[in-house]
C-alpha cells in the first residue's frame, strides 16, 4: 500500500501584540503573499477583513499590501531601514505581526461583535496605551486603568486590592509608561475607586469580551486611536539666532494627522482631514502642512515623507489609481 504524505512546508511566525504567535505554513515559499498568510491564520472571513500583516522592527512599522511577499521584505529589511530612516539597520530586527488595518473605518469597528476580533483589537489598543501612543485626559487614562484591573485581576477585593497593591510594577501594566513616575502614584486612589465601582456595578457585564469591548469604546474618541506612526523631526525657533530640533511621531489614521513629541509623548498637533492641506517636499525628504483654520504652517523632515503623504491621500479619499510612488513596494496600498 502506498502512503501519500502531506508535504512539509517552511513556516513563519505571525505575532500578535500580546506576544503570542501562530506558525503559518508557507506553501509558496518566499513567494507566499500577505493574502495567503492571512488565509493560513485560520480567522473567519469576517474577522480577516479587520486585520492585515505588518512588518515591524523596534523603530519602523510598515503595513503590507495583500500582494506583498513578507519573506522578501524580511530579507531586505536592512535596505528598507536605510532608505526610510537614519537608524542603524543592524539594531532593527524585523518580525511579522497581525495588526489592525489602518484603513479600517471606526464606524465599521464599532459594529464588530466577534470575540476573537475584539480580543485582537483590545491587545493592540492596550499595547498602544502602555507605550504612550494614546494621548488623553487624566480622567480617561484612569478609567482605562480601572478597566484593565478588572480584565487582569477580576473583580475588586478589599483585602487584596489595597493602596499598596498598585506598586510601580502593577502600574506599568495599566497606565502609559510616560505617566508611571510622573502622575500614576497620584492616581492610585482614583483608579482603585473606579475599579471598585466597576466591579460592583450590575449594569456592566463581567464577560471578558464585553469588558474588552468596553475598553475599546473608551479608546475610540482618543485622537491617535488606530494610527500608523512614523518618525521625523520639526525645527522650531528657540531664539532669533538658532533653531531647536524636536523629534516627533507622525500619527496618521482615518481621523487625520497627529504630531506627538517623541520624548514626552505630548500631543503637539491634531488636525482632521477637512482642516489642512499637505505638500510633499523635494526628493521625498520632508512634507509641509498648512492649516487655514489654525493659521498654522510647519514642515516635518523625514525620509518617510512619501509614505506619509501617500497614506494621507489614501485615508482622506484623495488618492486615485494613477497615484504611484517609489515607495509602493513597501506599504499602504
Amino acid at each position: 500500500m502506498v502512503r501519500f504524505c502531506s508535504p512539509q512546508y517552511e513556516k513563519v511566525r505571525i505575532y500578535r501584540m500580546d506576544g503570542s504567535y501562530r506558525s503559518v505554513e508557507l506553501k509558496h515559499g518566499n513567494n507566499t503573499t500577505v493574502q495567503q498568510i492571512m488565509e493560513g491564520m485560520r480567522l473567519s472571513q469576517d474577522t480577516q477583513q479587520y486585520f492585515t500583516i505588518w512588518i515591524c522592527s523596534e523603530n519602523l512599522h510598515l503595513q503590507l499590501k495583500p500582494y506583498h511577499k513578507p519573506l522578501q521584505h524580511l530579507r531586505i529589511w536592512t535596505e528598507i531601514v536605510t532608505e526610510l530612516t537614519v537608524l542603524d539597520p543592524q539594531r532593527e530586527t524585523p518580525q511579522l505581526f497581525l495588526r489592525r488595518d489602518v484603513r479600517l473605518p471606526l464606524d465599521v469597528e464599532k459594529k464588530i461583535e466577534d470575540p476573537l476580533a475584539i480580543l485582537i483589537l483590545f491587545d493592540e489598543a492596550r499595547h498602544s496605551l502602555l507605550k504612550g501612543f494614546f494621548t488623553a485626559p487624566d480622567s480617561k487614562l484612569i478609567t482605562l486603568a480601572s478597566l484593565l484591573l478588572q480584565i487582569i485581576y477580576g473583580s475588586y477585593e478589599s483585602k487584596k486590592h489595597k493602596q499598596g497593591f498598585l506598586n510601580e510594577e502593577n502600574l506599568k501594566s495599566i497606565v502609559p509608561i510616560s505617566k508611571v513616575k510622573s502622575k500614576a502614584y497620584h492616581w492610585t486612589n482614583r483608579i482603585l475607586h473606579e475599579y471598585k465601582a466597576l466591579s460592583t456595578s450590575e449594569g456592566v457585564s463581567k464577560e471578558m469580551h464585553h469588558l474588552q469591548r468596553l475598553f475599546l469604546q473608551n479608546c475610540w474618541d482618543i485622537p491617535t486611536y488606530g494610527a500608523a506612526f512614523f518618525t521625523g523631526q520639526v525645527y522650531t525657533k528657540a531664539s532669533a539666532s538658532n533653531h531647536k530640533v524636536i523629534r516627533v511621531y507622525v500619527g496618521i489614521n482615518t481621523k487625520g494627522l497627529h504630531l506627538m513629541n517623541m520624548e514626552t509623548k505630548v500631543l503637539l498637533i491634531s488636525l482632521e482631514y477637512s482642516t489642512f492641506m499637505w505638500q510633499l517636499g523635494h526628493a521625498d525628504q520632508y512634507f509641509q502642512i498648512h492649516s487655514g483654520d489654525n493659521k498654522m504652517n510647519f514642515i516635518v523632515h523625514t525620509k518617510q515623507a512619501g509614505l506619509i503623504v501617500k497614506l494621507l491621500m489614501k485615508l482622506s479619499g484623495q488618492m486615485t489609481s494613477n497615484d504611484k510612488s517609489v515607495l509602493d513596494k513597501y506599504a499602504y496600498g
